[in-house]
């Protein structure tokens, strides 16, 4: 069993927790982050919680790397998840910037 908060990360009094787990300094739209951690290796395949997940592909900006398949299989077997929090590379033309 989990227990589940939500940080506003638009929230200064967050930005101490958000830079403990290594996520970006600048804007995101969402990061799942499951006892201190948020990237898992599934197979070959690495995936980090941050930005939006995969079916929301094709939304322009923070595309993600990652699945509700990748969630689901790390909360079922954290083992998933790796010692070093990786944050996924942006397009080229994406920016870190504020969204419009």
């Amino acid at each position: 069993m989990y227990d589940i908060r939500y940080h506003d990360i638009e929230d200064e009094a967050n930005l101490e927790l958000i830079h403990s787990f290594g996520l970006p300094s600048t804007h995101f739209p969402v990061a799942v982050v499951i006892d201190g951690k948020f990237t898992v290796q599934i197979g070959d395949r690495i995936a980090s919680f941050v930005h939006f997940p995969d079916f929301m592909y094709g939304i322009g900006r923070h595309e993600g790397n990652w699945s509700i398949s990748d969630l689901d299989a790390a909360l079922q077997d954290n083992s998933l998840l790796l010692e070093e929090n990786i944050l996924p590379e942006l397009e080229d033309d994406e920016t870190e910037g504020e969204c419009e």
